[in-house]
């Protein structure tokens, strides 16, 4: 596959989710690629990227936390210091592992899922789409208090 077929924009839905034929298309490249080979579409493929997804987010995530870098020649996660990574495995301790690994396809996967990442002022994290979510339960509670008098 190449770069060219993984970033045309056909291939994903607005919601960054790939539209139907994609994972078999990648399915007719690969064995065009590896004549013999048994993997599939599905579930080989698709349980690849999905995997795939999971670690860009992780990967992203880190890579734009204060305290954290990349290493373009390394293809690592840089960290500052052991404190900084003592903090984020204690908060995050499936992450423990990435410290020193190399992460090849990372520029691969920012083509393939870079979209999929919201950023921006406007962006809102986990903890802030709670919030919203609660502030709106409390206003609904309260009723609808517009100042325009009812009739």
């Amino acid at each position: 596959m190449n770069d060219v077929f993984l970033s045309d924009p056909k291939w994903k839905h607005d919601n960054n989710q790939f539209r139907p034929g994609f994972y078999n298309l990648c399915e007719k490249k690969i064995l065009l690629a590896f004549a013999g080979t048994n993997l599939r579409a599905s579930s080989h493929i698709e349980s690849k990227i999905k995997l795939w997804r999971k670690q860009y987010s992780t990967l992203y995530d880190m890579v734009n936390a204060s305290g954290f870098g990349w290493d373009d020649c390394e293809k690592m996660v840089l960290v500052d210091s052991d404190d900084v990574w003592s903090n984020h495995v204690k908060k995050v301790p499936d992450e423990k592992g990435m410290r020193n690994k190399p992460f090849p396809y990372y520029e691969v996967w920012l083509i393939l899922f870079g979209k999929d990442r919201v950023t921006g002022e406007l962006a809102e994290g986990p903890a802030e789409s709670v919030t919203a979510m609660e502030n709106e339960e409390t206003t609904k509670e309260k009723g609808d208090e517009s100042p325009v008098e009812q009739f």
